[in-house]
């Protein structure tokens, strides 16, 4: 037999290999984007759970503003695992600019009180997003809920 003869051979031993050889292992599927919670959860939660959870952050709220005179107003998006996607300092138009499309709205803040729209778009507002992301209410069936919230000025 000639070297040439050997190679082929070798090589349709190892494309033969190749061939016969299992597949790789499926890749697993890729995590939801809405966590899964249990069937022992609220509906929704209550508004007592959201201002808790919110009056928890209020003291790190105000260090980022400190001199604020009046009520500022904060949009935050909670997932049904009871974190925070989604923050925004509510600016001059008075309404939060995102919607969740499905989900729950609570609106804790009165309408009638005159809010700080001075506060939105400056680094102060990047310091309050920062914060309110910290927010934690237990997880609820629901997909989604926005919760408005009235932080109180400092003092």
């Amino acid at each position: 037999m000639s070297s040439r003869t050997i190679r082929a051979a070798s090589v349709l031993t190892w494309l033969g290999a190749l061939a016969c050889a299992s597949p790789p292992p499926a890749a697993e599927p890729a995590a939801a984007e809405t966590p899964q919670v249990t069937q022992d959860c609220d509906p929704e939660p209550s508004r007592e759970k959201v201002s808790a959870a919110f009056a928890a952050i209020a003291a790190d709220v105000e260090a980022c503003t400190p001199t604020r005179t009046k009520v500022l107003r904060v949009a935050a998006t909670f997932r049904n695992d009871g974190t925070v996607t989604l923050v925004e300092v509510i600016g001059p138009s008075g309404e939060p600019r995102r919607y969740p499309t499905r989900g729950v709205v609570m609106n804790l803040a009165s309408e009638q009180r005159e809010h700080d729209d001075s506060v939105a778009g400056t680094p102060a507002a990047s310091c309050i997003e920062e914060v309110v992301r910290t927010a934690r209410i237990g997880p609820f069936c629901d997909v989604s809920l926005l919760a408005i919230f009235p932080f109180a000025p400092p003092g």
